[in-house]
C-alpha cells in the first residue's frame, strides 16, 4: 500500500491489551492510526485529525460506543457511508 492509499484509522478501545494487540495488526499492514481510550477522547480525535474508519469498542467507561455514535452521528460535519 503506498503512501496516498493508506487508510488513517482511529481505534477507540479502553482495554490496554486490546488496543496493543489491534495496534500491531494495523502496523504490518502499512495502515497510519490513532487512538482513544474512550469515546469522548475519541470524539476529540474526530474534531481534530482526518479519520477514514473508526475501529469501536461498544463497553467502554467514560463515554461507551453507543453514546459515541450518537454524538458523531449528530455533528452536523460528519458525513456517514454506511457498509449496508
Amino acid at each position: 500500500m503506498d503512501e496516498e492509499q493508506t487508510l488513517t484509522i482511529l481505534l477507540v478501545e479502553d482495554e490496554k491489551p486490546n488496543r496493543s494487540a489491534v495496534k500491531r495488526l494495523l502496523r504490518r499492514q502499512g495502515y497510519r492510526f490513532q487512538e482513544a481510550d474512550n469515546g469522548r477522547r475519541g470524539l476529540e480525535v474526530v474534531d481534530s485529525e482526518s479519520i477514514d474508519l473508526i475501529l469501536l469498542d461498544i463497553g467502554m467507561p467514560i463515554m461507551d460506543g453507543y453514546e459515541f455514535l450518537e454524538k458523531f452521528r449528530s455533528d452536523e460535519k460528519t458525513y456517514l457511508y454506511p457498509c449496508a
